[in-house]
């Protein structure tokens, strides 16, 4: 899908709990396994994260 000039997926990924801000969600609760589940979206072409 185009947006502007970009090409990006139609499907995001919600990283919300991903991003640490500890003033508003506070840390995520496995900080690694929230690494590996973001590097693993992105290894599989995910180009669109709504945090």
């Amino acid at each position: 899908m185009k947006l502007g000039d970009l090409n990006v997926n139609r499907i995001g990924f919600g990283a919300m709990r991903v991003i640490e801000n500890p003033d508003i969600w506070g840390p995520p609760e496995d900080r690694e396994n929230a690494r590996r589940v973001l590097r693993g979206a992105y290894e599989l072409g995910a180009n669109f994260l709504d945090t």
